[in-house]
């Protein structure tokens, strides 16, 4: 018994051995289960701190701060800094004034050197980030070959870092970057659970652009029904205003003709005329905004009237400022009148010279665009298809948000008194809208402006582009029946006529005109205004046209033949005349109208 007691004791100490380091494995365990089980808990509450943050968030700016808040907490890493994407460059991240730092005044130097540094991407931890689109570690960033900052980081002793990417979809919209002052191993857990929370931060970054975008749509909006309100009321003006104008231009310049040259009313009779030539001239430029002047739409190319307007814009820019055009080759025609897009590329070159008092550039630009669905929910109205685009840019002053809001309303300017009228963009937007087109403005103060303009691309060969010479003034005998409800400018047209040598008879409305004709006189010509009381001037003409099928018809109207068309008043390509005019401007369309090639009028039933 003796003898076997040593066996047995060492049997008992190695099951006692046993048993200790079983217990010990098993106290491991549950330690580390613990463990586990806390850091569990962690993540969980960590996650759900983030969550919150970015539900409650009033701004993407407080959900990014919470977010660096949290993230330094949890990880116990002292600097945490946020980059994001910016909208209209989205491949360049901007590095915010977003920071967590335990220490701000010992981190100075390395914060100033990072919010003077764009990453593009693949270039140091958030270009790495950005480019890879997930999170990336660095172990030391003193041994890092893709590290600009390692200088500002290791003078503040910083060494290991990591960041991950804010993510909408499958687009990059920002990058948060953690710094540590001790060298850390690439931990794959941290990592895991970064990508959620910038999942979580991409959502409020997509809630405040969608926000953002609703916004600007409706500001869109109100800008396009204000536009359209002071439109309707400006037209209206100006339309009433052009038969005043008629008779004091129409007066003037027969009473020019009858003075001998030495009388002393002649300069001041000139000066009544320029004075008046100049009031037509607001009275157009109102029209054009509201969209009610007369066109005269052609399919040209735009590249040509580059070329023929350049010498023109580079006297009237000067010599300090420097004239770029970039023509697209092969530029698809488009289908406008080409006097009007002439004056919208005068305005805005004029506007782009006085941006730029000290010297600059201007660029014009022409290319083939086509717009899809995304771009058409960004402008309020315009639709998706093929366009030419017409740009010019300049190196001015640029505006600001407010600025840019009332660019296009009339008499609105930001030049001194005395050096605008406030009407030349104005008249840009109406020229442009009424050619079918879209024109939009975007600018920053002291980078200058663009105005981009959008017109239809048609098919056809384009019309070469040419002016002609109106020569003397032409007269004639034959008779021409004039129909116009304003006493003033019936009484004008009248006399005009009979000091150009026609045998004229008059009418101030329908039924009379009716019974003129009927009357057994002879007419060659019906000059009626379009608006009449009672029947209109459509009407009239259907009905003398019945009596005397072979008579020439030339309207009378402030408006254009486009808005009278879709208003179903006249047929496409009637003659028309557009107040306020002159003898000279009456006499040559009389004639062209009575010496053009016989043409029987044609009604809609």
């Amino acid at each position: 018994m003796a003898a076997s007691d040593p066996i047995e004791s060492a049997r008992l100490r190695r099951w006692l051995e046993r048993e200790h380091r079983t217990r010990l494995e098993a106290e491991t365990i549950a330690e580390r289960a613990l463990l586990d089980l806390y850091e569990r808990q962690r993540e969980v509450e960590f996650l759900q701190r983030i969550s919150t943050a970015a539900n409650e968030a009033t701004s993407v700016e407080a959900a990014i701060q919470r977010a660096l808040d949290e993230v330094c907490a949890y990880t116990g890493w002292p600097i945490g800094h946020a980059y994001l994407a910016t909208t209209d460059r989205p491949q360049d991240l901007v590095p915010t004034t977003l920071w967590h730092l335990d220490e701000p005044e010992r981190f100075v130097t390395f914060r100033t050197v990072t919010e003077a540094t764009r990453f593009p991407p693949g270039i140091g931890l958030p270009g790495r980030v950005f480019l890879e689109q997930k999170p990336a570690w660095i172990v030391d960033v003193r041994n890092d070959d893709n590290f600009p900052r390692a200088k500002a980081a290791h003078d503040i002793q910083v060494r290991g870092a990591f960041g991950f990417p804010l993510m909408i979809g499958d687009e990059v919209v920002g990058v948060l970057e953690f710094f540590s002052d001790v060298t850390r191993q690439s931990d794959e857990a941290i990592l895991k659970i970064m990508r959620h929370v910038g999942v979580q931060l991409g959502r409020v970054i997509e809630r405040a652009r969608a926000g953002e975008a609703l916004r600007r749509s409706q500001a869109q909006l109100l800008q396009a029904q204000k536009m359209e309100a002071v439109g309707r009321l400006a037209g209206g003006v100006a339309h009433d205003f052009n038969n005043i104008l008629g008779v004091i231009l129409g007066y003037g310049e027969m009473a020019l003709n009858e003075l001998a040259a030495t009388h002393p009313a002649q300069a001041r009779v000139r000066e009544t005329i320029r004075a008046a030539e100049r009031a037509a001239t607001l009275t157009r430029q109102l029209l054009a905004f509201s969209r009610k002047q007369v066109f005269e739409p052609r399919v040209f190319d735009l590249n040509a009237l580059l070329v023929d307007m350049d010498r023109m814009l580079r006297r009237l820019i000067g010599e300090d400022i420097e004239l770029i055009t970039l023509a697209a080759p092969q530029l698809s025609p488009v289908k406008a009148d080409p006097g009007q897009i002439e004056q919208v590329l005068m305005n805005l070159v004029v506007n782009a010279r006085d941006a730029m008092p000290r010297g600059g550039r201007v660029t014009i630009e022409t290319a083939d665009i086509v717009l899809d669905e995304e771009c058409s929910r960004q402008h309020v109205s315009m639709e998706p298809g093929h366009y030419v685009m017409l740009a010019v840019t300049d190196t001015g002053v640029g505006m600001t948000a407010e600025v840019q809001a009332r660019i296009f309303e009339p008499f609105f300017t930001t030049k001194e008194p005395g050096k605008g009228t406030g009407l030349g963009l104005a008249t840009a937007y109406g020229i442009i809208k009424q050619s079918g087109g879209w024109i939009w403005v975007s600018s920053r103060c002291g980078h200058g402006t663009t105005f981009k303009i959008y017109l239809r691309r048609v098919e056809g060969a384009p019309e070469r582009l040419a002016s002609g010479d109106v020569g003397s003034v032409p007269r004639g005998s034959e008779t021409v029946l004039v129909v116009e409800d304003e006493p003033p400018v019936r009484e004008l047209v009248r006399e005009s006529l009979e000091w150009l040598g026609y045998h004229v008879l008059v009418a101030c409305a329908a039924d009379e005109a009716e019974q003129t004709a009927r009357g057994g006189h002879p007419i060659d010509l019906l000059i009626t205004d379009v608006v009449l009381p009672g029947y209109g001037g459509r009407e009239v003409a259907k009905r003398l046209c019945g009596l005397n099928p072979g008579l020439k018809v030339l309207y009378m109207s402030g408006y254009t033949d486009d808005a009278i068309v879709r208003q179903g008043d006249l047929e496409s390509g009637a003659a028309l005349l557009q107040k306020p005019f002159g003898v000279a401007a009456l006499a040559l369309r009389v004639r062209q109208v009575l010496d053009g090639p016989e043409r029987k009028p044609a009604f809609r039933s």
